[in-house]
């Protein structure tokens, strides 16, 4: 079913994203798990002053935090895989076919951006010049900025066009042992052009 190709300009389809990804999503969400964790431990260690912070400003924490992980964690992989700041965005680069970066996710599945020119060029697949496809690892948040989900989604002219959904840990998200990864993706795929902006099938 996934293996008709979703795009005529040579962006990687769902499965060729995943066999290209499935390698490294304990890393990427190892970079996910870690940077939350490290608001986690303000919360626990200043309660009265964690609770007083805005919702935004906590998951502009967590994106830093995560940030600062994805550079640790990437860092000296080799020449297939690297980790730098390109045009404003923190890009993680697999084998010059998927520039990744992280993002909070909306509960659409649709990344949470302010609508700069460099954002709608990433969501429209044209920031980067060559075959590279432009995805993001997003992550969700509850109502107290507490972990929820991630995933790794590809917008494309604006729309959602596809979602594979990382590896959940067993129990606590600090127990980074537990990550399971499966070798089959679990998709979200557009059904129709006609559905709204941001909606996942």
């Amino acid at each position: 079913m996934f293996s008709e190709r979703l795009f005529k300009d040579g962006m990687l389809t769902i499965n060729e994203a995943h066999k290209i990804l499935l390698p490294q999503y304990k890393n990427i969400m190892l970079c996910i798990h870690k940077g939350i964790n490290r608001v986690r431990e303000l919360r626990q260690k200043e309660p009265e002053y964690y609770m007083s912070l805005k919702p935004r400003t906590i998951a502009n924490m967590v994106h830093d935090n995560i940030e600062l992980m994805a550079k640790e964690i990437f860092k000296g992989k080799g020449q297939d895989i690297a980790v730098y700041t390109k045009k404003g965005f923190l890009i993680i680069n697999f084998y010059g076919r998927i520039f990744l970066r992280f993002k909070k996710l909306q509960n659409c599945l649709m990344p949470c951006n302010i609508q700069t020119e460099q954002q709608r060029a990433f969501d429209e697949q044209t920031l980067f010049e060559g075959h590279i496809t432009h995805l993001s690892a997003g992550y969700r948040l509850n109502d107290i900025g507490e972990y929820k989900d991630a995933h790794i989604v590809c917008v494309a002219y604006r729309k959602l066009q596809w979602n594979l959904k990382l590896p959940e840990v067993k129990e606590a998200i600090t127990r980074n042992s537990d990550l399971v990864t499966s070798d089959q993706p679990i998709v979200v795929v557009r059904k129709s052009a006609s559905k709204k902006l941001g909606e996942a099938s």
